[in-house]
């Protein structure tokens, strides 16, 4: 017989490029930058609807106080030092990309925590 072309599963699995997907960290911290966007536009509601502050996108504020984001601070670091244990319990191991994405998850977490406490004031 003729020299025919062989297509196994491994041949068609080698040329197929790599589909780019959001890690397991990247969907924590894309989740958590929505929640964060969508209390500044309610606090900023909030503010409109009291009569405080300007309903406009253009006018919109970021809530700020730094005694108090650094009390929130506390209480992230805290939940990031409990998902370290969780990562190297759950998975034995934790890598340099697990500790990079935990610190910028702690920093989000800390401003979406000092959110809350400025709507509890």
């Amino acid at each position: 017989m003729g020299t025919g072309l062989v297509f196994t599963i491994e041949t068609c699995l080698a040329n197929v490029p790599g589909i780019p997907t959001l890690s397991q960290w990247g969907l924590l911290l894309f989740g958590l930058i929505f929640v964060t966007l969508g209390l500044v536009v309610v606090y900023n509601r909030r503010l409109a609807f009291a009569g405080i502050g300007g309903g406009t996108l253009s006018n919109y504020q970021m809530p700020w106080d730094k005694t108090g984001l650094i009390a929130s601070f506390k209480y992230a670091f805290a939940a990031g030092l409990a998902g370290m244990l969780i990562i190297q319990i759950g998975w034995g191991v934790i890598t340099s990309l697990d500790v990079a994405e935990l610190l910028l998850t702690t920093f989000i977490l800390t401003y979406l925590i000092h959110l809350v406490r400025q709507f509890k004031s």
